[in-house]
This record gives structure tokens, sequence and C-alpha cells, in this order.
């Protein structure tokens, strides 16, 4: 014969099965718990990561607009100045005019065609010479103490071979007393 119980044999009270209940669902509760927060902790990590990914993107994006701006600006200033030079000296004076919103007589203009005129004839012979000694003594002979009083010399394209120091001046007036 088997020593297997019989249904008779087995018996329960309802208080041990309630506890085994119980006790059961307690387990199955501390398991749930524990994924749920498992799974609200992984959650927060992807809309970390989210939020860190979308903060990349908006800082990309405004350092682009802001190259892009910078870029434009440049442009912008890069064309105003390179048309300017290519105008001729009647255009440049009737701008300039129009830029300051004054209306001048036609003698003052006829001067700032001239002055316009010369600037632009001197800055051609200018660039018509090869030979760096000879652009230097272009600028002296063009360079004054009319147009370093005035502070004009910056206007003329030449202007880097201008002496800024008054040091050859002072060594001909040094020489000139010793005599």
């Amino acid at each position: 014969m088997c020593d297997t119980p019989t249904p008779t044999e087995i018996s329960f009270n309802e208080e041990q099965i309630a506890d085994i209940d119980i006790r059961q669902n307690e387990e199955k509760l501390r398991k749930r718990i524990t994924r749920l927060k498992v799974r609200a902790y992984r959650e927060s990590c992807h809309q970390k990561k989210i939020i860190e990914s979308l903060k990349r993107q908006n800082r990309d994006l405004r350092s682009n607009a802001l190259k892009q701006k910078i870029m434009l600006h440049n442009k912008r200033t890069r064309t105003d100045e390179c048309t300017l030079p290519d105008l001729s000296p009647n255009i440049k004076v009737n701008e300039i005019l129009q830029k300051a919103g004054v209306v001048v007589p036609d003698s003052v203009r006829k001067e700032l065609l001239f002055g316009e005129s010369v600037k632009k004839q001197l800055a051609k012979n200018f660039t018509s010479l090869k030979d760096h000694d000879f652009k230097q003594m272009f600028a002296k002979v063009v360079s004054g103490d009319l147009l370093k009083k005035y502070r004009v010399t910056s206007k003329l394209s030449m202007s880097k071979y201008f002496s800024t120091s008054n040091t050859q001046s002072n060594r001909n007036k040094s020489a000139g007393r010793k005599s």
C-alpha cells in the first residue's frame, strides 16, 4: 500500500488557509511594488535622458542661429564696404549726402566731389606703382602737415605708408639747429 494521504486525512482549518493566503498576497504585493519602483526609476532615467538631449538640441540650435545671425551681419557689412569703393565719386557724394539727410548748396557738393575725385585718382596712381620704395616716396609726397593736422590720412588707401611719428621731422629740426 502507498503512503500517500487520502483526502480525508488532510485537514486544514480555515485559519491556516487564511494565513497562507495572506503570506502569499503580501509576497505578491512586495514583488509588485518592487517591480513598480524599478519601472518608475527606469522611466525617470529615460525622461532625464530625453530632457538632456532636448537641452543639447536647444543649445545647438541657439548656437547655430547665433552663428547664422553673425554671418548674415558680416555678409551685409562686407557687401556694404565692398560696393562703396567701386562707385564713381559723383554717386558716392550723393549717397553720403543722402545718408546724412542734409541738403547742401551746389558749391559744397562740388567741393565734396573734388575731394572724392582727387582721393580716387591718388589711390589709382598709388595702386599702379609696383616698387615698395616708390610707394613710400609717393606717400611722402601726398602726405603733409595739413592731412595729419586734420587726421584724414586714414581716408587714403596708402595710409600704411605714412609716417605716424614725427621722428624724421624732429631729426631734420635738430640737425638744422646744430648747424
